[in-house]
């Protein structure tokens, strides 16, 4: 009757487990997320300036068409920083590499060469173009009633809704969107 004590230590063993937050089955993996968007924006805030000093469709001596073009080489910089951080789900880096795709045929289309690239002129992460009122006051961020994963963050630049799914027992934002209401 050796199989049912063994049966019985692992099962100890697993309770033992998720009570204590280790493994899969733990604290990690029951995380609500709710601290996500703000822990976030404290890591956009000191890691700003190498992020978005990155240009994304410089006009250049070198391209002969003297019209605004991707660098993709430049956006793939800038998701490298945002993967490095954890913050952000292989769902929400490539539903930003298509906005690049897409501002890029725009930019074809368009031959624009004056002014800020169309697409690019605010900050891609907060929509807005004054990042600077999200990084030094968020005044609040609390769940969305019903909606698990679901953050609404408030600052003088306006208000988002942060997205965020338990990505194999990390909180990793899916998705950002602007609230205009």
């Amino acid at each position: 009757m050796q199989t049912p004590r063994n049966l019985i230590i692992v099962a100890i063993v697993i309770i033992a487990s998720v009570a204590c937050g280790d493994g899969p089955a733990g604290k990690q993996a029951t995380q609500d997320c709710s601290a996500t968007p703000k822990e976030f924006l404290t890591w956009y805030k000191a890691n700003y300036d190498p992020v978005n000093h990155i240009q994304f469709a410089p006009l250049t001596a070198n391209d002969i068409s003297g019209y605004y073009r991707v660098n993709f080489d430049s956006v793939a910089k800038y998701q490298q920083h945002l993967k490095a951080s954890g913050y952000f789900s292989d769902k929400f880096l490539a539903d930003q590499l298509q906005y690049f795709k897409t501002v890029s045929h725009e930019l074809e289309q368009s031959h624009q060469n004056d002014g800020p690239p169309e697409g690019l002129e605010y900050d891609l992460l907060l929509y807005t173009q004054e990042p600077e009122l999200w990084l030094t006051d968020t005044l609040q961020c609390k769940p969305v009633d019903g909606q698990k994963g679901t953050f609404q963050a408030v600052s003088l630049a306006g208000t988002l809704r942060f997205y965020t799914a338990n990505k194999s027992g990390k909180c990793q934002i899916d998705s950002i969107a602007p609230i205009t209401e």
